[in-house]
């Protein structure tokens, strides 16, 4: 309890009797693929890809590219289950992002970077050093104020890369005045797309690109490739399914002395799992001590919780909620709306309402009849007396929340089970059977040093051994 005191929620949490925050749980791939009409085949034309690209809302004129067919080919082909996987990380992570751009009138599209970048992974690292959503160098994250030590990098962490990332695409096309250059800045660096202006003699970036990098040469058609794939996933007939509520509804909770993950999960009941798969941040386990704070992202829901633990500063009574499962429900559109105006209806964040609706597209516009499915958080009750010694609780009864919306023919499914890769673990009989090569590690000890095998360390040994065995009968018989 001690701790929680210690605990300040932002963002955007319920009052008691308040609105309610949702998330929603899609039925099967079959039940969810209603964007694609029965008979209807994904269309693979040259041509018919070509006009979506000219119709996309692209922050610069769109360019046909071999490397973007290619890309686009592997988003929608050849990667299909590697691009649902990465429909859910956008389900995550997009509501945070597009809030950004929209607070800083930027063009929404650039939330596809992270596509390009990490395929949306904040624990993705490059063979140069680039870490997170953005691939942040350690140098640029210095630059924008991101720490970095071993026990946060703040790199990985989602919205501080995010706010981070804006600032330096802001800072670029305020010096470039060009959303080709300064992407392709961001990519190699403002020096070498300054030196490619200077050797081309222009600003165009088709003109001055052959004095960039391959890669850069190369990040434009993929950045228009992932803004295909995330405008026109679902006429593929990629349907995400969204298997975890809690990583999707989250918000923030600041936290200022040192706890655990394993602490944190105990006294909000949110699994341990879950803060570390939402907090990759803090790479050694826990959350260090800091004055000003930290945002930890937890589920909306965990955020009630610790709302109601708040001790209330009228009176030593207090409200707790006690979170008890989520309900499924299903609202039909009765007109035309925008996911705002559906939002503001169900009293919803409209960034999560409209991502946990992936499987409809990314379209802003709900035609009359749409079917948006979400699910309600119930809660437990209980009004705690601290006048005492000891705290007497009252059970007051499950929190009342919107009436439900069930629509009939609508069947329950459990979302699918993605098989999880297992790592190969090598032991060290295995190892010495391989004769893997190993670098020393102590100078003092017996072990084979860079580019010796185990066996050839044995020889070695043995060859000492005998050479001492051969001194000391040496030094016996004089």
């Amino acid at each position: 309890m001690n701790m929680i005191r210690k605990f300040a929620l932002r963002g955007a949490v319920c009052a008691l009797a308040g609105p309610f925050l949702f998330s929603m749980s899609l039925k099967n791939q079959a039940d969810a693929a209603t964007v694609l009409e029965d008979g209807d085949k994904p269309d693979f034309s040259i041509e018919t890809i070509e006009n979506r690209l000219y119709e996309m809302n692209l922050p610069f004129e769109a360019t046909v590219d071999p490397i973007f067919h290619r890309r686009v080919k592997a988003y929608m082909h050849d990667g299909r289950n590697y691009s649902d996987r990465m429909l859910l990380r956008m389900a995550m992570y997009f509501p945070y992002i597009e809030q950004q751009l929209e607070k800083r009138d930027l063009p929404r599209e650039l939330k596809y970077l992270t596509v390009t970048e990490s395929a949306v992974n904040p624990n993705a690292r490059s063979r140069a050093g680039a870490v997170g959503l953005w691939q942040i160098m350690l140098g640029t994250a210095r630059h924008l104020g991101l720490r970095v030590n071993s026990v946060v990098d703040e790199r990985r962490d989602p919205r501080g890369s995010t706010e981070a990332a804006l600032d330096y695409l802001e800072e670029l096309f305020d010096r470039y005045d060009d959303w080709k250059l300064a992407l392709a800045a961001y990519n190699c660096g403002p020096g070498r797309v300054d030196q490619a202006i200077r050797r081309s003699g222009s600003r165009n970036f088709d003109e001055l690109k052959r004095f960039l990098p391959f890669e850069t040469r190369q990040y434009i058609p993929s950045f228009m490739a992932a803004t295909y794939f995330g405008t026109y996933y679902a006429d593929h007939g990629i349907v995400p399914v969204p298997d975890d509520y809690d990583l999707i509804l989250t918000g923030t909770v600041k936290i200022y002395e040192n706890i655990n993950f394993t602490n944190l999960s105990k006294k909000t009941g949110v699994p341990r799992s879950t803060l570390v798969k939402l907090n990759p941040a803090f790479r050694a386990g826990y959350i260090p001590t800091n004055t000003q704070g930290y945002d930890i992202i937890m589920p909306l829901r965990a955020a009630m919780v610790i709302e109601g633990k708040k001790d209330d500063q009228k009176s030593a009574s207090q409200i707790q909620r006690e979170f008890a499962g989520y309900v499924e429900s299903v609202y039909v559109t009765e007109e035309a709306l925008t996911w705002r105006d559906l939002a503001d209806v169900l009293h919803m964040d409209p960034f999560h309402l409209k991502y946990l609706n992936t499987h409809l597209g990314s379209n802003n516009q709900l035609s009359k009849g749409t079917k948006v499915r979400f699910v309600i958080p119930k809660f437990n009750r209980y009004l705690i007396d601290d006048q005492g010694e000891e705290p007497i609780v009252y059970e007051l009864g499950p929190l009342e929340t919107i009436p439900m919306l069930r629509l009939s023919g609508i069947k329950r499914a459990s979302a699918p089970n993605f098989p999880q890769r297992k790592e190969k673990v090598i032991t060290n009989a295995e190892a010495q059977l391989s004769g893997t090569r190993i670098r020393r590690i102590y100078a003092n000890k017996m072990v084979p040093g860079r580019g010796q095998s185990l066996s050839d360390a044995e020889r070695m040994e043995d060859f000492h051994t005998n050479r001492s065995q051969q001194w000391k009968a040496a030094f016996a018989a004089e």
